[in-house]
């Protein structure tokens, strides 16, 4: 009976660490600029310019989604949970200066 709580008790342990050690991982990876893919995708290869323009290619990864639902105002992303329309070049800099305090 004492083998089998020591058991248990390991293998809690174990899947502790585990879920510590992948939350760990996905706060390393960064953060997402998530692209409208419908209206706005043509708009990957500039983001990819001014995140390596800004030293953050290592920190930010660009990913395509569905609708955003402004793609009456394109160029249109989600960036930390908000969404921005009519983006370019200039106001996309902007945005991750400010959010990465450059």
């Amino acid at each position: 009976m004492t083998g089998h709580i020591l058991l248990v008790l390991f293998l809690a342990s174990a899947i502790a660490l585990t879920f510590l050690a992948s939350s760990a991982n996905a706060s390393d990876v960064g953060d997402n600029i998530m692209v409208c893919g419908p209206c706005s995708r043509n708009f990957i290869p500039e983001i990819n310019s001014i995140l390596q323009e800004l030293g953050l290619l290592e920190k930010v990864d660009i990913q395509t989604t569905e609708c955003l639902g402004k793609c009456d105002d394109p160029v249109v992303f989600m960036f930390r949970e908000k969404t921005y329309s009519g983006m370019n070049k200039d106001n996309t800099k902007k945005v991750l200066k400010e959010a990465f305090g450059i």
